[in-house]
């Protein structure tokens, strides 16, 4: 956890909370569907399919239950002169189809971007666009790293307008199903989608 001894550190603290807070929830509402830590503690001999941590590396949820072997990440840092959300899937599925991740995730998004926030007030008639810039570097919002011994990653990074932080962080419930709604629910439905669509293919 960032220690919150400057305005950065604050906001970059709170962000930290929601993010937990966002894969606690996952965690917890889909549990019932995997064998988790609890299972095994009162005697089930299976492997434990579903599991989250937190660390400094950011905050995670893994799922390893037959085929599916992936694991989600959350995190936020501070780079110059912006604040960055991170969602990233480190994926062992096997002939997984990027191309066609990204195409759907991205022209997704350049839908969506255009779409007005109803609330908070102080964000209200603000497009997504203007809060969640999808963040401009070399390469694009939308990155992969192809894990020659171990998971390919794929990252998809968002800039959080400076203008709009004191709004977004004054309202945190609110400002939780922002980012989840908008960064996080996105990439894990599509990634959902595509990976149907891969064992549809394969059947």
């Amino acid at each position: 956890m960032v220690k919150a001894t400057t305005p950065k550190n604050k906001v970059l603290a709170t962000l930290e909370v929601l993010l937990r807070q966002i894969i606690d929830e996952w965690y917890e509402n889909v549990a019932q569907h995997y064998i988790t830590q609890e299972n095994l503690r009162a005697g089930n001999a299976q492997k434990e399919e579903l599991k989250c941590f937190h660390d400094r590396e950011g905050h995670r949820i893994k799922f390893n239950k037959n085929e599916l072997d992936l694991t989600y990440g959350l995190r936020s840092e501070w780079k110059p002169s912006n604040y960055v959300i991170e969602i990233s899937v480190n994926n062992k599925v096997e002939n997984f189809d990027y191309h066609n991740f990204r195409e759907k995730l991205l022209r997704y998004y350049a839908t969506m971007e255009r779409e007005q926030i109803s609330e908070p007030q102080g964000l209200k008639n603000h497009t997504f666009q203007e809060l969640f810039q999808l963040e401009d570097r070399p390469g694009g919002a939308f990155y992969l790293d192809i894990g020659k011994s171990k998971a390919d990653v794929m990252r998809l990074s968002f800039s959080l307008s400076k203008r709009f932080v004191k709004s977004l962080l004054s309202n945190p419930d609110t400002s939780k199903s922002l980012i989840e709604n908008y960064c996080v629910s996105p990439f894990r439905r599509i990634y959902a989608t595509v990976y149907r669509q891969q064992k549809r293919n394969l059947s």
